[in-house]
């Protein structure tokens, strides 16, 4: 979904990211919360755009990578 981050914390976070594929942003919330940032949820009216790269046979590779990361490889 639509996400949006201070300069200051994304700044703060992003040289440690090391997910490169769709995994990433769930990579950067995991940072964000370990170094105390504030996360809020807010409800947005969302459409799918038929343009999408993302389909669910990128979940396992997504998972192994997240595995790997909290794991610290």
């Amino acid at each position: 979904g639509a996400k949006v981050f201070a300069r200051d914390a994304l700044g703060d976070v992003l040289p440690d990211i090391k997910s490169k594929g769709f995994e990433f942003d769930v990579e950067l919330l995991w940072d964000m919360k370990r170094k105390n940032y504030e996360i809020r949820e807010f409800p947005i009216e969302w459409q799918h755009e038929a343009e999408s790269t993302f389909s669910l046979r990128h979940a396992p590779g997504m998972f192994v990578n997240l595995l790997k990361r909290r794991i610290g490889r």
